[in-house]
């Protein structure tokens, strides 16, 4: 549970950033949606010995380009540690996107 905590933090902070422009598009996406700007959604991950994620997995947000911005966000998201040993994988968290307050839509 640990680990997954520690992961959990390390995409939140990954979804986060105002310098990627992927999550640019993806707060653009969710803004667009109005009312049903939330995506909540289950992410499946692998990750290596090192710790770095090798392959996510979800159900479709609906939109090919955001799956892949979604995708490229947690596959390039370090980790701070390899996880434990006997960590069955893939490690499933809950992710719930919501539009940044300040977020453009587009049109």
């Amino acid at each position: 549970m640990a680990y997954a905590n520690q992961t959990s933090e390390r995409l939140a902070q990954q979804l986060a950033r105002a310098d990627d422009p992927r999550v640019e598009r993806l707060q653009a996406w969710l803004a667009g949606r109005g009312e049903a700007a939330t995506a909540t959604l289950t992410v499946s991950l692998w990750i290596d010995e090192s710790g770095r994620i090798t392959d996510s997995r979800f159900v479709s947000l609906g939109d090919a380009a955001v799956d892949a911005d979604l995708r490229g966000l947690l596959n390039s998201a370090p980790l701070p540690t390899a996880p434990p040993a006997d960590m069955r994988q893939p490690l499933n968290l809950g992710l719930s996107l919501q539009p940044a307050v300040d977020a453009p839509t587009h049109p």
